[in-house]
């Protein structure tokens, strides 16, 4: 069951600023850094309001689940190297044009 929520996370972190405040943490430094670069890149990138809403949404949505899965004793182990993957899997796409992010 671990593994699934694994490739759920990568799936999910494939398909989706300021910082997120300390409560908003998971608590996993690779985990947030990713978060709060990708949000920060994603946003200044994103051009119309709606898109830069729906990435907004996306990353609020993948901090929760990772906050989620960090609480759980059985999946927190594994969510660093999740969060890792997830970052691996969307390097080349935040890398390219239109966002350019120097991942």
């Amino acid at each position: 069951m671990k593994d699934v929520g694994l490739v759920v996370l990568v799936a999910f972190g494939v398909a989706a600023g300021v910082p997120a405040s300390a409560q908003d943490k998971v608590g996993i430094e690779v985990c947030d850094s990713f978060l709060d670069k990708y949000e920060a890149c994603v946003k200044n990138a994103a051009g119309e309001q709606q898109q830069r809403e729906q990435l907004d949404q996306m990353v609020k949505q993948l901090r929760s689940t990772w906050k989620q899965l960090a609480s759980d004793a059985q999946t927190k182990p594994s969510l660093e190297q999740a969060c890792k993957q997830t970052v691996e899997s969307v390097k080349p796409s935040l890398n390219a044009p239109p966002y350019n992010c120097g991942f």
